[in-house]
């Protein structure tokens, strides 16, 4: 579990539009807000004491089942958490974003490619294979 890759001293914050039930670990906190919201980052940094090693964008819209909708839309969600990492990823930070694949995906990856030094397209082998869903991790965050 990711509590235990952090470690005793680290620590795991997650940010939801939806209310979570607080969890029985001290290494891991729950915040309720909208990720686009500046409070909500104040809020995570408040917690945190400062800017963090890692930022997972797992942001998914409601899915309508018209792909190119559902993709851009995806997109917009990851762009957003991208627009969060100045103010909340440390410099030399990582990135992990689930996005799927589609028309706007090009444009997006040259956008990650411009603020992280390594950028690496990952489908998980548990992934249907007609799925679009990717994810792209990226590490040595530029500021």
């Amino acid at each position: 579990m990711e509590r235990e890759l952090v470690g005793p001293n680290g620590l795991i914050v997650g940010i939801d539009l939806s209310p979570i039930r607080p969890l029985p670990y001290d290494n891991v906190k729950v915040l309720q807000g909208d990720i686009t919201d500046p409070k909500a980052l104040e809020a995570l940094l408040a917690l945190t004491g400062g800017p963090v090693d890692t930022l997972v964008s797992d942001l998914a819209p409601k899915f309508t089942g018209i792909h190119d909708l559902d993709h851009g839309r995806q997109i917009d969600l990851a762009r957003t958490a991208l627009g969060a990492a100045p103010t909340i990823l440390r410099r030399g930070g990582s990135m992990v974003a689930k996005v799927l694949m589609g028309g706007e995906f090009d444009a997006f990856l040259g956008e990650i490619r411009r603020r992280f030094t390594q950028v690496r397209i990952i489908k998980p082998k548990a992934s249907r294979e007609s799925s679009t869903e990717i994810y792209v991790v990226c590490r040595g965050f530029l500021g």
